[in-house]
């Protein structure tokens, strides 16, 4: 879980902007990645990285890759359908989602960016994946 932070975007080795922001290898039932009121930027070329790909590591079937990404504010660098396929298994059979971002790289539900209902929203949120934990700052 990643909560009120920001994500720098890099370019390659070799000066060129791909990439992704989130790769989940989620087991089944289990809580993915969550990116929460954060900023996603970066000095890379516009529409050049995905926000995530599902990654069934050792092409295991049984594993359910999650990223979700909420009250976000993200760069141009996000491509225009930000979530990609990986090893055969589509992203699509996967739980990956956005809620409430902002910026140049959001954009509007479509079945390539499916966006969160304001219930569904309600299930992930900064305290869904932690609990009864409050971290403090040392």
């Amino acid at each position: 879980m990643i909560d009120k932070s920001v994500i720098t975007l890099k370019k390659r080795w070799n000066g060129t902007s791909a990439g992704y922001v989130t790769a989940p290898s989620t087991a089944a039932g289990r809580k993915g990645i969550l990116i929460a009121n954060s900023t996603v930027n970066g000095d890379v070329s516009d529409r050049s990285f995905f926000l995530g790909r599902n990654w069934h590591a050792g092409g295991d079937a049984t594993l359910d890759p999650q990223t979700t990404v909420r009250n976000t504010s993200l760069s141009a660098a996000i491509k225009t359908t930000p979530w990609s396929d990986m090893g055969g298994f589509s992203w699509k059979d996967d739980r990956f989602a956005e809620y409430k971002n902002t910026g140049a790289g959001a954009g509007a539900a479509s079945a390539d960016r499916p966006l969160l209902t304001d219930a569904q929203a309600a299930a992930q949120e900064v305290a869904d994946w932690l609990g009864d934990w409050t971290p403090t700052a040392s």
